[in-house]
């Protein structure tokens, strides 16, 4: 359930954080976005009771699959439309 969970994460991470390394700030930014959603994940699925270092493999799928989308966004926005623009805009309204 935690391996879902972290690659669900990090495409959600890089569907709405589209350019994570375009300044300083931002890429700080987003690596602690990282790291807090993937010490949470181990957290949360009891993981970190086997081993403490299982951490890092959940940090590394979440910016994997953050990576992945942020790479996707452009052609995925092209190819559906203004639909996921709006969208992104009411969840970020929301949240």
């Amino acid at each position: 359930m935690g391996e879902i969970a972290s690659w669900a994460l990090g495409v959600l991470l890089g569907a709405f954080y589209p350019r994570p390394f375009r300044s300083r700030v931002s890429a700080v930014c987003f690596i602690g976005v990282m790291f807090s959603l993937g010490s949470g994940v181990t957290l949360a699925s009891g993981e970190w009771a086997e081993s403490p270092a299982l951490i890092l493999v959940d940090v590394g799928q979440i910016g994997l699959a953050a990576l992945i989308a942020a790479f996707f966004r452009p052609y995925l926005v092209a190819r559906l439309g203004p639909g996921i623009n709006t969208l992104r805009r009411r969840l970020a309204g929301v949240i």
